[in-house]
């Protein structure tokens, strides 16, 4: 084998690294997207939970280099490597000048991004616009096994939703521009890519008030946070259609904090310094 080092992507591949780099004496770096042990946990997949650990203790434990997007993740990745060498923090970043602001709001347009499962928690963002006072629409883009579910709720509840599907990254932002708010109502998440595009496009975002989310929105700063449940999803739903100066000053910071902290430049070459730290020990 020719090459200098072998990268996995996700924690799941880990294991397969490690053995080709018995088998070829090569390094191996392993990016940590999310952490599947959480996810395996939370969805109540009992395989998957024996799995999962099985796996990632080893990778965590012997591979030459990870990266890790989320802070949560790197500490629980820390307690097993007990040591930080070659252990870096990279969150998910975006291109900030293809994700970036463009257009006008259109009133009233509430954008989510997600896949169609318990979650992503859209039925309570329905829920939660029963009854809603403003003129608006619901876009969710995204696939899933709920859609029939949440399509149903919609109709009982008289709210105004569509289903857009999986769409193009230049369709998406277009759609994140026109947004009045962007929302992201999970129940859990690892670093969400969906909610750093939103705040790249210096939407209006409203995010759960959950670990992973709190690492990209500061309350009332870059965005706002909220509960799980549909009263809060609808509080802060009401206070961004009220107020369009927290609106504005919301969207302007979100836009600095995706610059300063998002941007894929930094992420590439944070990535890129790790490597030949890899590379260079002995």
């Amino acid at each position: 084998m020719s090459a200098s080092f072998l990268e996995c992507r996700q924690v799941s591949s880990g294991i397969i690294g490690l053995y080709l780099k018995l088998l070829y004496r090569k390094k191996v770096i392993v990016r940590c997207g999310y952490d599947w042990v959480e996810f395996a946990d939370r969805e109540g997949r009992t395989f998957e939970k024996i799995l999962s650990r099985l796996i990632s203790y080893p990778v965590y434990k012997f591979a030459d280099g990870l990266y890790v997007t989320s802070e949560r993740h790197y500490e629980r990745i820390l307690q097993i490597r007990k040591s930080r060498n070659n252990l870096v923090l990279v969150p998910n970043a975006v291109d900030i000048n293809e994700f970036s602001p463009r257009e006008n709001e259109d009133e009233g347009l509430i954008v989510s991004v997600g896949r169609l499962e318990k979650q992503k928690n859209f039925m309570n963002l329905i829920i939660a616009l029963k009854n809603f006072p403003f003129k608006y629409q619901l876009l969710i883009f995204g696939q899933g096994k709920l859609k029939e579910s949440l399509l149903k709720s919609a109709e009982e509840n008289n709210v105004n939703l569509k289903l857009m599907g999986n769409v193009s990254s230049r369709e998406l932002i277009k759609y994140l521009n026109k947004s009045m708010v962007f929302i992201l109502p999970s129940n859990w998440e690892g670093n969400s890519n969906a909610l750093i595009e939103a705040v790249s496009c210096g939407c209006a975002v409203i995010a759960s008030d959950i670990e992973a989310n709190r690492e990209i929105i500061k309350d009332n700063q870059n965005g706002l946070l909220c509960s799980v449940t549909a009263s809060g999803i609808r509080e802060r739903l009401l206070q961004l259609f009220e107020q369009k100066d927290l609106r504005e000053r919301i969207r302007t910071n979100a836009r600095k904090s995706a610059e300063g902290r998002f941007n894929l430049e930094n992420q590439t070459r944070n990535i890129l310094n790790l490597y030949r730290k890899v590379l260079d020990r002995k």
